[in-house]
């Protein structure tokens, strides 16, 4: 097992398309486990795909670049006349943009 816990949840990811892929209402969950897995390097007991399987895996994380931050501002601005202020909070790494008093500060 992975020590960073970022990691198992990619392969827990992973290993779950694989399996919603082959998944059928006639094919039994050993049958995926002994032979489907196998064949995309997955190579787990029935007991491991059982944890894998009754996880809470959490969606993605999505991180806000500059770039995104900065195209989300033009088109905000250019569909709606909101007034934006955006300033260098601190003189850290970010950028705190205030939008009609929602503030999103992106890392």
């Amino acid at each position: 097992m992975s020590y960073n816990n970022k990691n198992y949840i990619k392969r827990a990811r992973y290993i779950i398309s694989v399996y919603n892929a082959h998944k059928h209402a006639d094919v039994p969950d050993t049958k995926i486990v002994r032979h489907t897995f196998p064949k995309y390097n997955i190579h787990l007991s029935y007991r491991q795909w059982m944890n894998i399987k009754g996880m809470v895996i959490p969606k993605e994380e999505t991180q806000l670049t500059y770039s995104k931050l900065f195209s989300l501002i033009v088109n905000l601005n250019s569909v709606t006349s909101a007034k934006f202020s955006s300033e260098l909070a601190d003189k850290s790494s970010y950028w705190v943009v205030k939008i009609n008093s929602l503030t999103l500060k992106p890392i």
